[in-house]
């Protein structure tokens, strides 16, 4: 008897595939990277990184003039957070990304929001604040890539 609840202990642990992700998990993980990714390449400035993960046409954001559209998107709003800055004398920006509160995945097409934090100097006094960002992603033959996104405070 002890040998055949080993037995039954051990199919069901070790079930074949018990252990393995499902293809879902694999694209979660992957939305999640390129928005980490992503942000990186905001804060750091690195135009080239951020047009190859974020081909966006369209962004809505907090700033003058508050969207952009077509095919230059990304980098007429990188130029916009550029003057900001300027404008606000605001420097030392961190973006961190929270957990995402949704990731939905269906077929090449994915949605996603995250809660975020800034901090940053403007005019030499320190700002901590929270917001959102969320995403809509396509699978492209290069890897998820953002089409489309939107930010706010929260």
């Amino acid at each position: 008897m002890k040998l055949l609840w080993s037995t039954m202990i051990l199919l069901f642990v070790f079930q074949p595939g018990a252990a393995a992700a499902s293809p879902g998990d694999d694209a979660k993980a992957a939305i999640i990277s390129l928005a980490h990714n992503a942000i990186t390449a905001f804060s750091n400035g690195d135009a080239a990184t951020a047009r190859e993960l974020v081909p966006a046409t369209s962004i809505i954001d907090e700033l003058p003039p508050f969207s952009w559209a077509g095919p230059g998107a990304t980098d007429a709003w990188l130029a916009a957070v550029r003057r900001q800055g300027r404008r606000s004398h605001t420097t030392g920006v961190v973006t961190v990304l929270d957990a995402p509160t949704f990731i939905g995945i269906e077929g090449r097409a994915a949605y996603a929001v995250f809660p975020t934090r800034f901090s940053y100097r403007q005019a030499g006094v320190q700002v901590n604040r929270t917001g959102i960002w969320m995403f809509s992603a396509r699978k492209t033959s290069r890897g998820w890539r953002i089409v489309a996104w939107a930010a706010g405070p929260r």
